[in-house]
Order: C-alpha cells, then sequence, then structure tokens
C-alpha cells in the first residue's frame, strides 16, 4: 500500500490539482469547500470538511479562520447570548461569502497542496491565497475529510492518530 501518510494524502488529493473552487461554508462549526473543473458543475464534484482548526491567508494577512465562527458578524451588534451557530450570524459566514465571491469572479483553482506526516493539510490557490488545515488533537476524533460528492467510495478521513481505516 502507502509507505507514510503523505503518500497518501498526496495521491487521493491528487484529484482536486487544477480544480476550482466552487463552494465553501459551514454546518454548525464544520466547514467545507468543493471543488470541480468549473464553476456551474454538478457532477464530478469534491468535498473537503474541516473539523479542526484552519485559516485562509495570503503573504499580506489573514482572510477567515476556524475561531471566526464564534465571534458575531459586523453587522450584528454584540449580545451576551450571542448564537454563533445560526446562518449568517458570525464572522466566518461574513468573511466567507466575501471572500467565496471573488474567487468565483476570478475563477481561483488548486495550484498545489502540500501535507505533512501529522496530517496537516496547506493547499495553495492561484490567488496566491492558501488554506492551512491543522491537526489538533491526539485521539481518533476526525480532524478532515475529503470524498467526492455521490460516489460511494470510502471517505478519506483523517484523524489525530492519522488516517482514519
Amino acid at each position: 500500500m502507502f509507505n507514510n501518510i503523505i503518500e497518501e494524502i498526496n495521491q487521493t488529493l491528487s484529484k482536486i490539482n487544477k480544480k476550482k473552487i466552487i463552494g465553501l461554508g459551514r454546518a454548525g462549526n464544520m466547514m467545507w469547500l468543493h471543488f470541480a473543473d468549473y464553476i456551474d458543475n454538478k457532477k464530478s464534484i469534491y468535498a473537503l470538511h474541516v473539523s479542526g482548526t484552519f485559516r485562509f491567508c495570503n503573504n499580506k494577512q489573514m482572510i477567515l479562520g476556524s475561531q471566526d465562527m464564534y465571534t458575531e458578524s459586523s453587522s450584528i451588534e454584540w449580545n451576551e447570548n450571542f448564537q454563533w451557530d445560526i446562518q449568517g450570524a458570525n464572522l466566518f459566514d461574513e468573511l466567507s461569502e466575501k471572500w467565496l465571491k471573488k474567487v468565483l469572479e476570478d475563477e481561483v483553482y488548486v495550484s498545489s497542496f502540500q501535507a505533512n506526516h501529522y496530517g496537516d493539510l496547506t493547499i495553495l490557490l492561484s490567488n496566491n491565497d492558501k488554506i492551512q488545515i491543522f491537526v489538533n488533537n491526539s485521539s481518533e476524533e476526525e480532524v478532515w475529510r475529503f470524498f467526492k460528492i455521490g460516489d460511494k467510495e470510502p471517505h478519506f478521513v483523517i484523524t489525530g492518530q492519522g488516517i482514519e481505516s
């Protein structure tokens, strides 16, 4: 099979190389990204679900991060009863919508990616932004998952203990 986790991640994620980002959102505190050959593609969509720590950045700034889900959107006045999980209520929702709009306009695609032996992942984009995902636990808890939407093949899952078997 594979000699190490880096080789297996590289082989699995090679499917998104040169694919465009066509979607970004969240379900609760799980961030999801969709990749395809073209923006209106309804088939051959690959998904990356991230439950761990992540950030979107470039050489100039931090664009958005996983903790932004727990901060009020700029359109919401501070409230001690803030409900972060309502769609549109948090800073992640606000910033991700703005970022995705620009990415779709510019038809940004995956230019390359890098992984390490922990399962951390950096996705480098054609606009020089990068998406960094960090394994942030030492348990068998899921950190990120990659799969083709609608495919019956098993999902590729990274946990704090490596690749889920």
